[in-house]
């Protein structure tokens, strides 16, 4: 199993950012947190608050393929769920969705 050395764990650490943008001039507006091996995206309208919360894992290796597996954590928005899985078959980290 490889490991990483402290010094790799905090360059990993010092390559994550928060990147925010605006989906068209609706007032929706999309913030991303980046970490090591996971990222967050948040979705709301002007006030910041969540309302939902769901997570999707990408459980696919190299030599196995199985779809993502979600769950709504917070909150009773299955598109929340819905989009976090259809994210994580793209990428490769844990996906979470904070939705207002």
């Amino acid at each position: 199993m490889l490991t990483l050395s402290e010094e790799e764990q905090l360059e990993e650490v010092k390559e994550s950012n928060i990147s925010s943008s605006t989906f068209f001039d609706r007032g929706l507006h999309f913030h991303v947190l980046k970490m090591v091996k996971s990222f967050i995206i948040w979705i709301g309208g002007d006030e910041a608050r969540i309302n939902t919360i769901s997570t999707a894992l990408s459980l696919s290796t190299p030599t196995f393929t199985h779809p993502p597996s979600s769950t709504v954590l917070l909150g009773t928005e299955q598109w929340c769920a819905d989009l976090a899985k259809r994210l994580a078959i793209k990428t490769p980290p844990q996906v979470f969705i904070f939705a207002d």
